[in-house]
């Protein structure tokens, strides 16, 4: 059996939200949630069938620690969380602003649909309406489907630079050093 291992990523400088921080709390839903602790959501992923993870692979409990410290970091642990972010501009490039949603905050530009833009080759096949509700199974679902793509394509997958950006969002700079025993010392198993 593998191990699902994904580096921590380095930040990015293309990506810049207003204020301080990573993302802006410009726009912050609290419809329909609830707040959630790390410890459910680590007994969330515990709990998951092996036929739901990348197959031949197992997520880590120091992976598991980081990708739930980066959910702290960008949500709070609240389901309904929606953050505006605006990748840093390059001279060429027209700034575009993403919307994140929910506990993953993941990107209505290559993740979910909103409703408002087309958006026909979404990896999770969601609404984003769907990921800041209070059932957070869906939205671990997509999120091991972001795994499977990093497993399958690596740095070939479609839309390579959102999906990368996308990607080190999910893996902030400030969680890389977290560990199991650490981050999950509260937790009870």
């Amino acid at each position: 059996m593998k191990l699902l291992v994904i580096f921590g990523a380095l930040p990015d400088p293309c990506l810049q939200a207003p204020g301080s921080g990573l993302l802006s709390q410009q726009n912050k839903s609290l419809a329909e949630g609830k707040v959630v602790s790390k410890c459910d959501l680590k007994k969330e992923f515990n709990n998951l069938p092996e036929s739901e993870w990348p197959e031949g692979h197992t997520m880590t409990d120091n992976f598991l620690a980081k990708l739930i410290c980066h959910v702290e970091k960008a949500s709070e642990f609240n389901t309904s969380a929606v953050n505006q972010l605006i990748p840093k501009k390059k001279e060429e490039e027209e700034a575009e602003q993403w919307t994140l949603y929910g506990l993953f905050q993941l990107s209505d530009h290559l993740i979910c649909s909103d409703g408002a833009t087309p958006s026909p080759d979404r990896i999770c096949n969601v609404t984003c309406s769907a990921l800041v509700d209070d059932h957070i199974e869906d939205d671990i679902s997509c999120v091991l489907n972001i795994a499977r793509k990093v497993i399958d394509g690596g740095f070939a997958v479609e839309r390579k630079r959102e999906f990368w950006r996308m990607v080190k969002l999910i893996f902030q700079p400030d969680c890389n050093n977290e560990t199991a025993g650490n981050y999950f010392a509260e937790c009870k198993d």
